[in-house]
């Protein structure tokens, strides 16, 4: 598997997102452009002449970028980057959704973690984004909430889906004030939970059949299994042979096989008991989920299971 450039130095995605149609370029979103992100034709053709690669040994390229799932402008640019750019060769979009309420802390501890870091560096207030944002950054949970669902940010949100609509310039980008998301990413949090209007929306581009849809909780829960569905959707979509399962599957441990763990990257610590949402606010967060989330299960044909977890108390009735 081949994974892309990108221009942040950052761990968890080198070589594995560009942000490229999140509008991490320069704002730039032209799809044309978008194939600067990966290897040179020559570079590949290289890697099999020197590896003694077949043909049914090419890598594969890949792209896994959260933010491409809800960006509204996404799916049409990507659409166009198949027909014009792969000239209507084949993807697979492997869909991956967490339980929306712990999405939400989790994105939420993770861009305060971000906000001290940019503060240590003394940045100012610049890394707020752009001056024209509104109530941002908010200063608890539940005013994240709030502005999330507000009416200006809504407004912003609509006008953003119409920004991919003007097609065939190399240098189309993106306004300041979309970037990454309408108003911020902490504004976004409506919109992220939202999944199946989001998938919705490149249904309305793309076949069912090119889509794999991974829940968070089974991928680390049995991580072989779900990586065994991925490659047969990519090789029945793609037109090439299953992979077989390779030596690193697994490891040897005093002689007897073990899983693979999936590894957890990025986990936020806990943030200061003002920062900290109230069980109350993840009730009633949970309570808007709940149809939202069986809208979802409807759109994909099942039953992610969320409102009958345990670790997940807020969609828990009270006694």
């Amino acid at each position: 598997m081949v994974g892309p450039f990108t221009p942040w130095d950052v761990e968890l995605a080198n070589n594995k997102e560009s942000f490229f149609f999140a509008g991490h370029y320069f704002g730039l979103v032209a799809p044309q452009l978008y194939r600067l992100c990966f290897p040179l034709r020559a570079v590949r053709w290289l890697e099999r002449a020197l590896l003694h690669w077949r043909g049914d040994q090419q890598s594969l390229l890949f792209d896994g970028c959260a933010s491409h799932l809800s960006a509204p402008w996404a799916p049409r640019l990507v659409s166009e980057l198949q027909a014009v750019v792969r000239r209507g060769r084949p993807m697979v979009f492997i869909v991956c959704v967490r339980e929306p309420v712990s999405q939400h802390l989790s994105w939420w501890r993770l861009e305060h973690d971000s906000m001290a870091f940019a503060q240590h560096l003394e940045l100012g207030d610049h890394y707020h984004g752009p001056p024209t944002r509104r109530g941002y950054p908010p200063a608890t949970f539940e005013d994240a909430l709030t502005l999330a669902r507000s009416t200006d940010v809504g407004r912003l949100w609509a006008d953003a889906d119409s920004l991919a609509a003007d097609s065939g310039s190399l240098l189309r980008r993106l306004p300041d004030w979309a970037l990454p998301f309408p108003n911020g990413q902490l504004s976004a949090f409506e919109r992220f939970g939202r999944y199946a209007e989001s998938v919705q929306r490149w249904f309305d581009f793309f076949e069912r059949d090119a889509f794999v849809f991974v829940n968070l909780d089974e991928l680390a829960a049995n991580p072989e299994a779900v990586l065994d569905r991925i490659a047969s959707r990519c090789a029945a979509v793609l037109g090439i042979e299953p992979p077989r399962r390779s030596h690193h599957a697994t490891t040897l441990s005093a002689g007897s096989a073990v899983a693979v763990e999936a590894p957890v990257l990025n986990a936020s610590p806990d943030l200061p008991p003002a920062l900290e949402p109230h069980a109350e606010c993840l009730k009633r967060l949970g309570a808007h989920y709940r149809p939202l989330n069986e809208a979802l299960y409807r759109l994909v044909g099942n039953d992610l299971g969320w409102h009958d977890d345990p670790r997940y108390p807020w969609y828990t009735p009270e006694a």
